[in-house]
């Protein structure tokens, strides 16, 4: 169990941007993108299909948790052929576990359709499941310094993200964060990280939820928030960008238990009320159907709204 004395050092990175002062957001923009963040790199393995080029990269990063060595990222990169300059360039991020086959027929997806795509497999400490409940801003903090650091090893000015679940929480905080990223598709993301921990009926939350209640001695659903309201500082609600709200596209399952579906609502009203789609299903069920029928208008609406012409 990591020191409770940890999270206090990382919330004054983390106050929400309703009561921000633009001090707290550059110490947040410094903490998840320092200069000359990625530090080592390697290229494991090329291969070409059909009309994509896809590498296989590590990037060693700077966690800034500072709890690990290394912010190590593992990314399948995907490139059109022939390759277009001018080409748009997508991020994607997967639930949690790391990149699903799913993902991968994403990134397919995008990249036959003319989109640099770079999926985000895994970083490191992204299934640290300590009891201490600081873990999940200490998860927050890389999910978006991995993102970030990724945009700026590869020089990429301007850039979309999609994200499934968590995937899709790290994304709507990085995209509320980062001015680079001029587009966001979620699918079940979730706003109120505490509606999600208390209500969730996900395997991993439930076990947490159980040993953190017997641990810390607390007796009702509701000790259990107000115990996790005095640790958790990091809301994908509280980072959001107005001018964004045009070219964002939300999923949400309207039957979801894992990320309750008042949390998905919640993201969506603060975002703006942006396109919304709604799957009439839990969870899994609204993530493959969304990736199935909906893979290529998620292309057009990148495309759309990273259009050269937009610079």
């Amino acid at each position: 169990m990591k020191p409770i004395s940890v999270f206090f050092g990382l919330s004054l990175l983390f106050i929400p941007a309703a009561h921000a002062e633009s001090s707290a957001i550059d110490r947040l923009i410094n903490a998840t993108n320092p200069p000359h963040a990625i530090h080592d790199y390697q290229l494991r393995e090329t291969w070409s299909r059909k009309n994509c080029h896809t590498g296989s990269w590590t990037l060693k990063g700077t966690d800034p948790a500072g709890v690990f060595p290394s912010l190590d990222i593992q990314i399948l990169r995907a490139r059109p052929i022939p390759e277009n300059q001018s080409a748009p360039t997508v991020i994607i991020l997967p639930p949690t576990g790391g990149g699903t086959l799913l993902d991968d027929r994403l990134l397919k997806v995008f990249c036959e359709a003319g989109i640099r795509t770079l999926l985000l497999k895994t970083w490191s400490g992204d299934l640290e499941q300590d009891i201490d409940p600081a873990t999940h801003d200490r998860g927050s903090l890389r999910g978006v310094a991995a993102v970030r650091q990724t945009l700026s090893f590869f020089d990429i000015e301007k850039a979309g993200i999609y994200g499934t679940s968590l995937g899709g929480i790290i994304a709507s905080i990085a995209a509320g964060v980062d001015p680079r990223i001029q587009a966001l598709v979620t699918t079940v993301a979730g706003g109120n990280v505490l509606d999600t921990l208390t209500g969730s009926d996900q395997e991993i939350l439930v076990r947490l939820r159980n040993e953190r209640m017997k641990r810390y001695q607390l007796q009702t659903p509701e000790e259990y928030r107000q115990f996790l309201e005095q640790a958790i500082t990091i809301n994908a609600s509280d980072w959001t960008r107005p001018e964004l709200t045009a070219s964002t596209w939300m999923i949400l399952a309207t039957q979801d238990t894992t990320v309750p579906t008042q949390a998905q609502a919640e993201l969506w009203e603060k975002w703006g009320h942006p396109k919304r789609t709604n799957i009439k299903s839990g969870h899994l069920g609204a993530v493959v159907w969304a990736q199935a029928m909906f893979a290529r208008d998620f292309a057009k609406f990148f495309k759309a709204r990273l259009s050269p012409s937009l610079r």
